[in-house]
C-alpha cells in the first residue's frame, strides 16, 4: 500500500473502533498516523498495547486529523458532535454510528463547513474481510478526498456504494447480522447430526 499522508483520528473505543483500527493497521497504515480517543479511557491502553496507535482522552485530537472516524454509541453522538463543532474546514467526518442521519450529525455539530460520510461496516474490517456500506452527499462524491477514503476502505473488505442513505440501515442488518445468523443456523444443523 503506498504510505497514507493523511492523519486519522477515531473517536470511541469500543469493539467498532477496535475493529477498525486493527483493519487499518492490518493493511499497512502506519499506527502512528491513527489516534484513538475517549475521554473516559476505557480501551485505550489496549489499543495501544495491541496495535500501537496513538491515544488519548480529548477527542480535540481530531483537529489535527484529516480523517475523523465517528465510533460512538448513538446515546453519546450529539455531544461528541458538539465538542467537535469548534474543528475547522477541510475535515472529512466519517460516522459509524448507527441509526444518526448525516442531517443530523449536521445539526448537532452546527457547522456548515464539516464535511460528513456515514459508513457502516461490520466487524470483519479488522481482518480486511469486511462489508463496508458508504454513503456520501452527491455533492462529495468527485471529492478526491472521499475517493482516497472509499480506496482506503476497500483494503478492509468490500465497500458498497449506496445511492440512498437510508439504505444503510438495511445494509447493516444484512451485513452485520448475516454472519451471527448463518453461524447459528450451522450450529443448529450440527445438532441434527
Amino acid at each position: 500500500m503506498d504510505k497514507l499522508e493523511n492523519k486519522i483520528a477515531v473517536i470511541g473505543s469500543g469493539h467498532m473502533a477496535q475493529a477498525l483500527v486493527r483493519g487499518l493497521v492490518n493493511c499497512g497504515v502506519e499506527a502512528a498516523s491513527i489516534t484513538v480517543s475517549n475521554p473516559s479511557g476505557s480501551g485505550l491502553i489496549q489499543i495501544q498495547k495491541e496495535f500501537g496507535a496513538r491515544v488519548t482522552r480529548s477527542n480535540l485530537v481530531a483537529e489535527q486529523a484529516d480523517w475523523i472516524f465517528i465510533a460512538v454509541k448513538s446515546v453519546v453522538v450529539r455531544e461528541v458532535m458538539r465538542e467537535l463543532s469548534v474543528i475547522g474546514e477541510g475535515k472529512l467526518i466519517i460516522s459509524l454510528v448507527a441509526g444518526v442521519s448525516i442531517k443530523t450529525l449536521k445539526s448537532y455539530a452546527n457547522n456548515d463547513s464539516q464535511r460528513f460520510i456515514r459508513i457502516m461496516p461490520n466487524i470483519s474490517v479488522a481482518y480486511n474481510r469486511g462489508v463496508i456500506g458508504f454513503f456520501a452527499n452527491k455533492r462529495l462524491t468527485a471529492n478526491s478526498q472521499v475517493h482516497a477514503l472509499r480506496e482506503l476502505l476497500s483494503r478492509l473488505g468490500q465497500v458498497i456504494i449506496l445511492k440512498r442513505e437510508q439504505d444503510l440501515e438495511l445494509l447493516t442488518v444484512m451485513a452485520g447480522c448475516g454472519p451471527a445468523i448463518v453461524a447459528r443456523f450451522m450450529q443448529m444443523l450440527s445438532s441434527f447430526g
